[in-house]
């Protein structure tokens, strides 16, 4: 079984249990480019700048807004959110750490519907008993499609979960680090790991990277909590300061949160990584550093 029910939601669970036919994904899923730096100019066919120019352009001179300087616009991420387990199935209660065997037997939007194995083998998961198990974020079907389940092979579409540092949302358990590994294959570099508001990893996928953590590389000049009209910030000297992830140690560059994802090498394996958030200043709370990384499965 799950591991031992001690802690609550921090919020009211309420999601009910959906039912999803085997291997049936519905919802709409994204490619993880999508809408990367596409943004419709001022100057674009669409931007106010489509037709007659600008008429200080047009007659040599500086424009208006490049007299006045650059607006302090930091580019501000979202947060990943890692997710495993179902709270109406768990009595509402979302465990404060989770380390199971899982078997995927559905998909919906994009991420993946698991039942937990009590065995800790995947020859007993209850596959009338699912839990979501994703990152909302990153579709986690997209980059790493789980075969489809076989009663001959236990082992097929049998992963290990570690989700640690319950987040306290109310409509699944969400958790600040979620790590999956190919069942039994957890001395390994994991498949995918996922990480929100720069919290620790959970045990055993800190174990698995060996420490291995991104650098963080201070990007551009703090913008006062002004330039920010209606979000929420600290209002210190300070302000609001973005960063980038410098990948250098691993083979990678400097990615900031708007930039595509990066590809680095760990422990000899080749890995994507994506840079969802990093900054810090914002809604008064700790550096909100959230990113993720994935491999190719061996299967």
């Amino acid at each position: 079984m799950l591991a031992t029910l001690t802690l609550p939601c921090l919020a009211a669970c309420t999601m009910a249990n959906p039912l999803f036919d085997y291997y049936e994904i519905s919802g709409d899923e994204t490619g993880l480019d999508e809408g990367l730096g596409d943004e419709a100019g001022p100057d674009s066919e669409d931007g106010p700048g489509a037709s007659g120019g600008n008429a200080n352009e047009d007659a040599g001179g500086e424009d208006a807004a490049d007299s006045e300087g650059l607006a302090c616009e930091p580019e501000l991420g979202e947060a990943l959110a890692p997710m495993f387990g179902d709270p109406v199935l768990l009595s509402e209660v979302c465990q404060p750490y989770i380390d199971v065997q899982v078997k995927v037997f559905a998909k919906q939007s994009g991420q993946w519907m698991a039942g937990a194995c009590p065995s800790g083998d995947c020859s007993d998961c209850d596959p009338d008993d699912l839990h979501p198990l994703g990152i909302l974020g990153l579709p986690l079907e997209q980059i790493l499609p789980a075969p489809v389940p076989t009663e001959n092979d236990v082992a097929v579409a049998c992963y290990e979960v570690e989700a640690a540092h319950p987040a306290g949302k109310s409509d699944a358990c969400y958790y600040e680090t979620v790590a999956i590994w190919e069942a039994g294959e957890d001395y390994e570099p994991p498949l995918v790991l996922a990480v929100r508001d720069a919290s620790e990893l959970g045990p055993k996928a800190a174990a698995s990277l060996e420490g291995w953590w991104p650098q963080i590389a201070v990007e551009g000049e703090p913008c006062g909590c002004d330039a920010l009209a209606g979000v929420p910030c600290c209002l210190d000297e300070d302000g609001v300061q973005t960063f980038g992830f410098d990948l250098s140690e691993a083979g990678g560059a400097v990615v900031g949160p708007m930039d595509p994802p990066a590809n680095i090498q760990l422990d000899g394996y080749d890995y994507t990584f994506v840079p969802a958030q990093a900054q810090a200043g914002v809604s008064c709370g700790v550096d909100e550093l959230s990113w993720a990384i994935f491999r190719e499965p061996s299967y």
